[in-house]
């Protein structure tokens, strides 16, 4: 049984469906309603990033201007990647010129005026290497697997005789793109075999799927009938299945949001804008919550004497399995009423996530064994992906960042992890931003090192931004309230001491610098804080253990690291675990005291501290730039 399970979930979907070699292999499909449903089911449905070639749309003739008018939505929302080995749209089409001069005609957007109308589509995803290197590998490969000599069958004769044309075509390549009409020069009376057509077709396609897929680590759409051979592509199967994401819309009395005939792309856009809300995350969560227990459940069942166990167990019967269960459930608690038109997209994911509870609950009655599963994994509902993680220490920081929060218009919901406590806001700027608070300091169980590792498991951010106050270096140069970002953060703890001549102590520094994230500091550098009432600042901060009140140990720190500007006590346990993960961070913190004298005021310095503190993290939010990349 072991064999079927799936290895794992997969954060990205490659959209192979719109490949023109596929779809014209396809033949009937009708592909423009299929295709935008299914992107708008991968949407709503899922939180899995979209992806696909850049050359994909461009050179599908079978894409009008009203699916142009779909992407560019998703594009201009940041919520579509497009992959290219070129940076930018010129080096694009120049490439593209001169490779598809064999096929000009099929290929016109390269060459004429039509091309122009894609001014919008644009390289977002760098991909080293073009896809032909690792396409030409996968089709001499297969062209080796054809039999040598004709073994009969109903397409074997042809099939038989494609093997040396395709080696050749092959072998003769110089820098021809890789087109079904490249092969028809090499196929004579072959060429017009409506089999041999689809066959190289799907050859070709199934070579790009498995090198973007590859590239992107991600899934495949399934469930798409006239592509069911590319079905056994997928990694994480029914995750990102259509039938079973527009079962679940049915049931829901939600499908006509994604049937393009009655939704259109502008109605649509606010459904794409709203894909990182934290309604629409949970949404995505329950989904995933149930196709796993369901399709363990289904992994669990065992044939019957008469039936193969790979049939059983295949995509084919547990998607009818998995399908019949949720109708038949359905069926028992009825559907809810239509959403009105007018509704925010928020509020028709929660409805919708309310409704699959229900349909969760009777599933669970109707099948133990399933409610077993669902039961075990509940703990894991709702935890969120965020993009950034913002973690705080003591109560006037935690205070001064969550009210900075909400004065933008979003208030926190409360989310328990197995062990964190966070609250969850946005998105901001386009991010859903996470805060959690640690322990003072960045070793202990409740230290920032534990918490920011434990945090990055749980929801996968892309970064962490350490939020609160500082000690600052010269009270005469800089002012209660300035604004440090780490440029550098250095560990002053590990040292060596030692004895010098005479008897001397002396001290080595030991301890490792990091450069913070460049992508963040640049953020926070371009996000407009020139305007603000106090000064920003960025240099190497000190992290240590100590909470440091006294003038002569501050002076030793600086005999040793001349060029600090301040000092914290938890950035060191955000850098470690941040970098473990391969996380991002950085640290903004402000100055409310100088090392020395910390009860003279210490409550309204901080509050002035933490304040400036959170407005530049919300000012940096703001500007975006921040989600998930």
């Amino acid at each position: 049984m072991e064999a079927f399970r799936k290895p794992r979930h997969s954060d990205a979907v490659y959209l192979h469906f719109l490949d023109r070699e596929l779809t014209e292999a396809a033949g009937r499909l009708p592909y423009e309603l299929d295709l935008i449903q299914a992107t708008r089911l991968l949407t709503f449905f899922t939180q899995s990033e979209l992806y696909c070639g850049l050359s994909a749309i461009w050179e599908n003739h079978r894409l009008s201007s009203r699916t142009h008018e779909e992407f560019e939505v998703l594009l201009s929302c940041h919520e579509l990647q497009t992959v290219s080995r070129d940076a930018t749209l010129a080096e694009f089409r120049t490439s593209r010129s001169d490779a598809y001069q064999h096929d000009a005609e099929r290929y016109a957007n390269y060459y004429t005026a039509d091309g122009d109308k894609l001014s919008w589509l644009v390289p977002t995803w760098p991909k080293s290497g073009g896809s032909t290197a690792p396409l030409l590998e996968t089709l001499r490969a297969w062209t080796e697997s054809i039999p040598m000599e004709n073994l009969g069958g109903k397409f074997q004769p042809a099939l038989h005789a494609l093997r040396e044309p395709t080696r050749e075509a092959l072998f003769r390549r110089e820098n021809q793109a890789i087109t079904y009409n490249y092969f028809r020069g090499f196929l004579g009376d072959l060429g017009g075999n409506p089999h041999v057509e689809y066959t190289i077709r799907r050859q070709i396609s199934k070579g790009f799927t498995v090198d973007n897929q590859r590239h992107g680590g991600g899934d495949i759409a399934t469930g798409i009938r006239e592509l069911v051979y590319f079905d056994q592509l997928s990694t994480d199967f029914p995750q990102h299945d259509v039938q079973v994401l527009l079962t679940f819309a049915t049931v829901c009395n939600i499908s006509s949001l994604f049937a393009p005939v009655e939704i259109d792309a502008e109605h649509w856009l606010s459904y794409v804008r709203s894909r990182r809300s934290l309604e629409v995350e949970l949404l995505a969560d329950t989904v995933r919550w149930l196709l796993t227990a369901m399709y363990d459940r289904e992994l669990d069942r065992t044939p019957s004497a008469s039936e193969d166990e790979a049939t059983f167990h295949g995509q084919h019967q547990v998607r009818r399995r998995i399908v019949s269960q949720i109708r038949e459930a359905a069926r028992v608690i009825g559907r809810p009423g239509p959403p009105d038109p007018h509704m925010a997209p928020q509020d028709v994911a929660r409805l919708t996530e309310q409704h699959l509870m229900l349909l969760a609950d009777q599933l669970s009655e109707s099948d133990p064994a399933l409610g077993a599963n669902l039961e075990k994994s509940r703990g894991a509902l709702g935890m969120p992906h965020a993009d950034v993680l913002l973690i705080t220490v003591n109560e006037i920081e935690t205070k001064e960042l969550r009210a900075a929060l909400e004065r933008t218009g979003h208030q926190g919901r409360n989310q328990y992890g197995p062990i964190n406590t966070y609250w969850l806001y946005g998105p901001i700027g386009g991010a859903t931003v996470a805060h959690v608070r640690c322990s003072m300091g960045s070793g202990g169980q409740g230290g920032s090192m534990l918490t920011v590792q434990d945090a990055i498991l749980d929801l996968r951010p892309s970064a962490v931004i350490g939020v609160g106050v500082a000690f600052g270096i010269d009270e005469k140069r800089q002012p209660i309230g300035e604004v440090l970002l780490s440029e550098k953060l250095t560990s002053y703890e590990p040292q060596r001491v030692g004895t010098g001549p005479a008897g001397i102590l002396t001290i080595t520094r030991r301890g490792p610098s990091a450069e913070c994230s460049p992508r963040l500091l640049g953020r926070f550098r371009d996000a407009h804080l020139d305007d603000l009432a106090f000064r920003v600042k960025s240099g190497e901060l000190l992290s240590g253990e100590k909470l440091i009140d006294n003038p002569d140990f501050k002076r030793s720190l600086l005999d040793l690291f001349p060029e600090a500007i301040g000092g914290e006590m938890e950035g060191a346990g955000v850098n470690s675990a941040s970098g473990r993960a391969g996380v991002e961070w950085i640290i903004v913190k402000a100055i409310c005291d100088y090392a020395a004298e910390k009860a003279v005021d210490k409550i309204p310095r901080q509050e002035l501290a933490a304040r400036n503190a959170s407005l530049v993290v919300v000012r940096a939010l703001e500007a975006g730039g921040l989600i998930q990349h």
